[in-house]
């Protein structure tokens, strides 16, 4: 339950500070560091298949 507290009060923080912040970029301050590089690994990865095409 704290880090759904502190994951809303983040975000709410971030709309507060900049409003027009997109959806994108709210999303991306939940995501852990494991998933960011999950993401990250996941991305250079698509891009290393599409060159060899």
């Amino acid at each position: 339950m704290t880090k759904v507290q502190d994951d809303l009060s983040r975000l709410l923080g971030a709309v507060a500070a900049t409003p027009e912040m997109t959806i994108g970029e709210l999303r991306n301050l939940l995501i852990s560091q494991e998933e960011k590089q999950e993401q990250d690994n996941f991305v250079s990865s698509v891009m290393q298949i599409s060159e060899e095409f």
